[in-house]
């Protein structure tokens, strides 16, 4: 074999390793899902911490994936670090995936995926970009969810809010009961004097007295309308 042969050869040799390679980032295989830390896309625990002070059930999670890149032959490994949680009763949720959980872990394996950090692909049908998990991570946190997580605090300043707002409500309906009664009861007064009879008004305050009920059940009432009576 000449020389000329032998790098004819490795021409058609890499020509048929590059139509080999994806043309495109592929992903290969399923997303991973594990609590595990990956060395190469670690999560600050200072930033978890002050995560915990006002979201405890947000447990840290890594989605980890497998991608044919452009020109590669070789796998690379991405993963995106998120939060996951637990719910005992998953029926509105997600449930039914794998989660790898470290050894001696002191919760248990999230069975529902909240959120995951990534930016913009990093090409044209790639992975999102891989944001760490530092203190931009937990302000976002902190503007989304702690207004959502319910903390004893929060719970005896929304109790106070809404018994100042029952009292205000209280307030307003009386204001607005006694602002009726200002102008009402002397139409109504009115309305009987020029329309109700002695006779009728009499029964009416002895029903009064003796109670309704016991009128009907008794046969008390005996309306006296047309008629006029004397006490």
């Amino acid at each position: 074999m000449s020389y000329r042969d032998w790098l004819k050869v490795v021409d058609e040799h890499r020509a048929a390793v590059s139509e080999s390679l994806p043309q495109v980032w592929e992903q290969a295989g399923e997303d991973h899902y594990t609590c595990v830390a990956q060395p190469n896309f670690p999560a600050d625990p200072a930033v978890t911490s002050a995560l915990h002070e006002f979201d405890p059930g947000a447990i840290i999670m890594w989605r980890v994936q497998q991608w044919r890149v452009p020109g590669h032959a070789s796998l690379r490994t991405i993963a995106h670090v998120g939060i996951g949680r637990y719910y005992p009763d998953p029926r509105y949720f997600r449930a039914g995936f794998f989660v790898e959980m470290p050894q001696g872990a002191k919760h248990p394996a999230p069975n529902y995926l909240d959120r995951f950090f990534e930016g913009d692909p990093i090409a044209p049908n790639g992975p999102g970009e891989v944001l760490p998990w530092d203190w931009g991570a937990l302000a976002f946190c902190t503007r989304k969810w702690k207004r959502e997580r319910l903390t004893v605090d929060r719970f005896d300043r929304s109790i106070v809010r809404r018994k100042e707002r029952e009292a205000k409500m209280r307030a307003d309906h009386q204001a607005q009961i006694e602002y009726v009664k200002s102008w009402i009861e002397p139409w109504i007064l009115r309305e009987i004097e020029a329309k109700v009879s002695d006779g009728d008004w009499q029964e009416y305050q002895r029903l009064m007295r003796f109670g309704a009920a016991r009128a009907r059940k008794t046969g008390a009432w005996a309306p006296a309308r047309g008629r006029r009576v004397t006490v």
